[in-house]
């Protein structure tokens, strides 16, 4: 039965103590057993159960009242007096003692908050990932990948996407964790209790589960539809993420925040010496014996080769291989602390806001100086690469903060990010499976086979003045397409996690 059937808006055990109370029992023994039963079935939350406990205990004793700070006004039970006045007096204050429990604020209750700033930039963030994996080598420079060392708008993706996963984060393990805000006046006396929520040690077969099932999808991905072993892709996008989770997931449960700003240092400092100093075996030492950042002959891409070969994307290279991985947990990490705090200065938006500029403008800054010596590089992620997306990270998010949480931005437009935010891994699955078979899939047309994606093409978007144009009418019909079938998921309420 829906809450708004009920009477008055009673809960259901409200009702029941009040039942419990308004009949006669003979004897004291039976009515505590029933007292007891009820509370059984239909527990209080934490605080009223506690004072409950305690008023009944006065009660049992003799003592007839309960402290005034607990808020219980307690008719005083000696025994005196017989027959039916003084059960019924007892039965009363009883249920009004039980009921004014369940009224009063519980300082156990966990506020888990929904940031709409974070599901509109993951939004956006999956929009323009489809998009520009949509738009083939003729599209606008900013819809395409940088050919090696610089950036565009198109490379901000993916770490925009790890550092929205950290900010996530923070809040996922709180929930599951019981964490409240640990500035508030009222949930500071439970912070750090081990009552509420799952002990970090619960948490990891968790995070093992869910690191290996996106692993696992990244890998559908890469072979789809073929699933020759042989040339099968390991390294990919999808895979990144779930190593890149695994590493933040434990930082985060099992370390300080000191501890991980001293990781950050770390892996991007130890990255750039390993890429800068380390000889290459059969090539030589780098800046010395061959160029900095070679897109052959570099430590990673040597390391891919060793570990990897036959299963790279760009065959003697990956741009998600294993030694760039330690970087790109540097991103999450970033995130990771952008989300602690978003949740420690809520309340204070003026704070959070220039604390995430500020932060935002120093690394990007740190980012471009630093890439005066060790060059941007999203395809090796580089220490400075991953200093200036973090950056702009942090900037972003700041400003999506301000319209969405700050100033209450709403509209219709909302929706589009929105349905993408929600269901950000369907949303990205969704479009890469798709998006393969229509490439792969041909059909004769004209006298020539063509895949659907060119014969679509040839009498729509390829009617547009431009390449340029044409992909980019195309790659938003295909945004659009994803967009349509997830948002069916979205208005039944189905938020598909893993």
């Amino acid at each position: 039965m829906r809450m708004a059937e009920r009477d008055s808006g009673a809960m259901p055990w409200e009702a029941s103590r009040r039942q419990v109370s308004r009949q006669e029992r003979p004897q004291s023994t039976s009515r505590r057993v029933l007292e007891l039963a009820s509370t059984v079935l239909f527990p209080p939350l934490p605080e009223a159960r506690t004072v409950i406990e305690s008023a009944t205990r006065d009660r049992i004793a003799g003592k007839g009242q309960v402290s005034k700070e607990q808020g219980f006004k307690v008719s005083e039970v000696n025994g005196k007096g017989n027959g039916r006045s003084n059960r019924k007096s007892s039965s009363e204050d009883a249920s009004a003692r039980y009921n004014s429990a369940m009224s009063a604020p519980a300082i156990a209750t966990v506020e888990r908050p929904r940031l709409m700033s974070l599901d509109v930039f993951r939004g956006f963030n999956i929009l323009l990932m489809i998009v520009v994996n949509c738009c083939g080598p003729g599209s606008f420079t900013q819809l395409q990948h940088s050919a090696w060392n610089g950036w565009t708008l198109t490379d901000l993706v993916f770490p925009f996407f790890l550092f929205i996963t950290g900010v996530s984060l923070t809040y996922s393990f709180a929930s599951r964790r019981g964490a409240v805000n640990p500035t508030s006046a009222n949930n500071r006396q439970i912070w750090g209790t081990k009552r509420f929520g799952d002990a970090r040690w619960q948490l990891l077969p968790h995070i093992v589960r869910r690191a290996a099932t996106i692993f696992a999808l990244g890998l559908l991905i890469n072979a789809f539809p073929h699933y020759h072993l042989a040339t099968w892709r390991i390294p990919g996008v999808l895979q990144r993420i779930a190593l890149c989770y695994l590493a933040g997931s434990v930082l985060y449960l099992w370390s300080g925040t000191r501890t991980r700003w001293t990781v950050i240092a770390g892996l991007l400092v130890g990255y750039w010496i390993l890429m800068r100093y380390v000889p290459v075996p059969g090539f030589g030492i780098p800046t010395v014996n061959i160029p900095l950042l070679d897109p052959d002959r570099n430590l990673a891409a040597w390391l891919d080769r060793r570990l990897m070969m036959g299963h790279l994307y760009e065959k003697v290279r990956d741009p998600e291989g294993l030694l760039s991985t330690l970087p790109a947990i540097a991103t999450l990490l970033f995130g990771i602390a952008a989300g602690e705090w978003v949740r420690a200065l809520r309340d204070d938006a003026g704070r959070l806001l220039r604390r995430l500029m500020g932060m935002g403008v120093a690394c990007f800054v740190a980012g471009e100086l630093w890439g005066l010596s060790f060059p941007i590089n999203k395809k090796l992620w580089t220490s400075s690469y991953v200093l200036l997306t973090a950056g702009l990270a942090m900037i972003t998010l700041a400003a999506c903060y301000w319209l969405m949480d700050v100033k209450k931005v709403r509209g219709p437009w909302t929706v589009i990010p929105l349905v993408f935010g929600t269901n950000c891994i369907f949303a990205y699955a969704f479009s890469e499976f798709v998006a393969t078979s229509l490439v792969v899939a041909k059909i004769h047309l004209g006298g020539q086979l063509m895949s659907y994606k060119d014969a679509f093409s040839s009498f729509t978007f390829d009617l547009l003045p431009g390449t340029e144009w044409s992909e980019l009418g195309y790659a938003i019909f295909y945004a659009a397409l994803c967009w349509a079938f997830t948002w069916l998921l979205y208005r039944r309420r189905i938020f598909l996690k893993v």
